[in-house]
């Protein structure tokens, strides 16, 4: 769903193994926010990884002893964090390994986009 600059999805696991989901972002945009909530601790890592324009654009860690309704803290990446990502460009949101738990893992993420972004390319 899209609410003016905040796009929400839920992530589903089942299995062992990274879980990948694609997005495009709906404007030119950098991503400004990633707020995410699980219902179970589901994995080692705990974390969601995204990438876009070929970077690791930040990591959302939920941290190793989470617990349910935990929600993660978002960390930009401090080279690539800041990229300028064009109207319609894919973003990879990857889950890290999710363990066999008892509970199937479900992870709530709203991602919010900066619809102010620029380059120098757009003032010359």
């Amino acid at each position: 769903m899209i609410t003016s600059n905040v796009i929400s999805l839920d992530i589903f696991g089942k299995s062992s193994g990274t879980v990948d989901h694609y997005i495009s972002t709906p404007f030119k945009c950098t991503i400004k926010d990633v707020r995410a909530r699980a219902n179970t601790d589901f994995g080692n890592d705990d974390t969601l990884t995204l990438t876009g324009g070929g970077a690791t654009l930040g990591v959302a860690a939920f941290g190793a002893a989470m617990a349910a309704g935990d929600a993660a803290t978002w960390t930009e990446d401090t080279s690539a964090g800041n990229t300028v990502l064009s109207k319609g460009a894919a973003v990879k949101i990857q889950a890290s390994a999710i363990a066999t738990v008892a509970q199937d893992p479900s992870i709530h993420v709203d991602i919010e986009f900066d619809p102010y972004a620029t380059t120098k390319d757009d003032f010359s």
